[in-house]
């Protein structure tokens, strides 16, 4: 019998900038345990990069992380790990490389990788953080910004993209990502005032 899929239920959200310190130091075991080892994406790298773009007082890019841009974390019901994701205004510059401040009047961040927990793949968690994050964008969009907002996502992984297209974002096709050294595909989700 396949294992049954989570439910927003199942799940704890968080953002780094709210944990405890038992819960920094449960990610930085995440990442260290989760993270590949090949090629750019050491997991020292990556908890380095969630660290300084989570906490204001490491922040060391002159971004302004304030809710919704924060880096997000999922708990399960044992209090384990089990994803991590962000929303973030420039990573690596590729908002700035691709020109979106500037095509893009609605420009307002992207959707970073996740981090789902290998045991626990392909039951739904990366969908519900994909969802957690568009509502926490929406809840910005209505009750703050008061005006249309475009997030992006950047990758190459089909499961991904199935849960974007999934997630109402359109496929704006490859372009050359200077940091990736190759192409990823864009993708592209204007979220409007509801209320």
């Amino acid at each position: 019998m396949p294992d049954p899929y989570f439910t927003a239920a199942d799940l704890r959200f968080t953002t780094i900038s709210e944990c405890t310190a038992a819960e920094l130091a449960l990610l930085s075991l995440h990442v260290v345990t989760q993270y590949p080892r090949d090629g750019k994406k050491h997991p020292e790298r990556s908890l380095e990069w969630l660290f300084s773009h989570g906490l204001p007082h490491l922040r060391t890019q002159d971004y302004n992380y304030q809710a919704p841009h924060q880096i997000y974390i999922a708990f399960d019901t044992s209090e384990r790990i089990v994803d991590v994701a962000g929303v973030v205004p420039d990573d690596r510059g590729v908002a700035e490389q691709l020109g979106l401040f500037k095509t893009d009047p609605y420009y307002f961040g992207f959707l970073g990788g996740h981090r789902v927990h290998h045991d626990l793949r392909g039951r739904g968690i990366g969908t519900l953080m994909v969802q957690h994050r568009i509502e926490r964008v929406q809840d910005f969009v209505n009750n703050m910004l008061r005006a249309p907002a475009a997030v992006y996502a950047f990758l190459t992984n089909e499961i991904s993209a199935r849960l974007l297209s999934q997630a109402q974002f359109e496929n704006l096709g490859l372009k050359y990502i200077e940091d990736s050294e190759g192409e990823e595909y864009v993708y592209r989700r204007l979220i409007v005032p509801t209320a």
